[in-house]
C-alpha cells in the first residue's frame, strides 16, 4: 500500500502542526531482482525476491509507477519458480533500448482494491546484447568489442566504472577526485588508483560489431569494472 510522509517540524513541544509533505511512499513487497539489465530481444527473464507474491501480481517496467505509464509498459503476471522467487518473461523488444525503467508492482493485480506502486528498483534496457571482450589490458586504447541488436549509432557512448552513473546525461564524467579530465600515467604519484572510471567515448562500427576504445590505463589492475 502507498503512506504519506507526515512532519512536524519544529518537534512535539513547539506550536507548528505536522503536515503532509506530499510524497507519498509505496511499501514494496519486492526485495531484489536477478539483474539490473535486459536485452531488446524477446524472451527476456527477470527473477524477483517476493515473499508475498501470489499469481495475480502483476510486475511492470515503465518510466513511473502510475497506471497511463503502466498501461504502455512491459510486464505482467509471473510464475512462482523457486521459494519466494517470482519469474517475469518479457518482451524487449517493445522497450527504447538505453532507457531506464522503474519495476512497478501491483500486489493484488490489476482488479484489486491495492494500488500500482514503485519498487524501488529500476532495470536498463541494453542495445549492447553480446560482451566479445570480457576482458582488458591497462592501456590508453584498449579496444573492447561488442554487439548491438537496437539503438546503437556512431554517436553513442561507453566507458568503464566502478558502478555506472545513470544522473549523467551530458557525457561529462569525473575521471579522478575533482578532475573532469584524464591524467597521463605517473605525472601525480597515487593518483591512478582514485580513478573510478574511463572518459566517455563514441562507438566505431565494424559490419554487424560495434566496439569502442578506452584509456583502462587509468584503472587499477586486477579489477572488474563494469561497461
Amino acid at each position: 500500500d502507498v503512506y504519506s510522509i507526515c512532519v512536524d517540524v519544529d518537534g512535539p513541544v513547539d506550536p507548528l502542526l505536522p503536515g503532509d509533505i506530499g510524497r507519498p511512499v509505496y511499501i514494496t513487497p519486492v526485495f531484489g531482482t536477478s539483474d539490473v539489465a535486459i536485452d531488446t530481444l524477446a524472451g527476456q527473464k527477470l527473477v524477483l525476491v517476493c515473499p508475498s507474491c501470489t499469481i495475480v501480481t502483476e510486475i511492470y517496467l515503465a518510466a513511473e509507477c502510475t497506471d497511463a505509464a503502466v498501461a504502455s509498459g512491459l510486464g505482467g503476471r509471473m510464475w512462482n519458480s523457486a521459494y519466494q522467487n517470482w519469474t517475469l518473461e518479457l518482451d524487449g523488444r517493445k522497450g527504447l533500448p538505453g532507457d531506464q525503467y522503474r519495476v512497478c508492482c501491483d500486489l493484488d493485480g490489476r482488479s484489486g482494491p491495492l494500488p500500482i506502486g514503485d519498487t524501488g528498483f529500476d532495470i536498463y534496457l541494453r542495445g549492447t546484447t553480446h560482451l566479445l571482450t570480457p576482458g582488458v589490458a591497462r592501456d590508453a586504447a584498449a579496444e573492447i568489442e561488442f554487439m548491438c541488436a537496437r539503438g546503437c549509432s556512431g554517436s553513442s557512448l561507453a566507458y568503464l566504472a566502478e558502478e555506472c552513473d545513470v544522473t549523467i546525461f551530458d557525457g561529462i564524467l569525473q575521471l579522478f577526485n575533482g578532475s573532469e579530465s584524464e591524467t597521463p600515467m605517473g605525472t601525480q604519484p597515487g593518483q591512478i588508483d582514485d580513478a573510478v572510471r574511463t572518459l566517455p567515448m563514441a562507438f566505431s562500427q565494424n559490419g554487424s560489431l560495434w566496439s569502442v576504445q578506452l584509456n583502462t590505463s587509468v584503472l587499477v589492475a586486477g579489477k572488474t569494472y563494469r561497461f
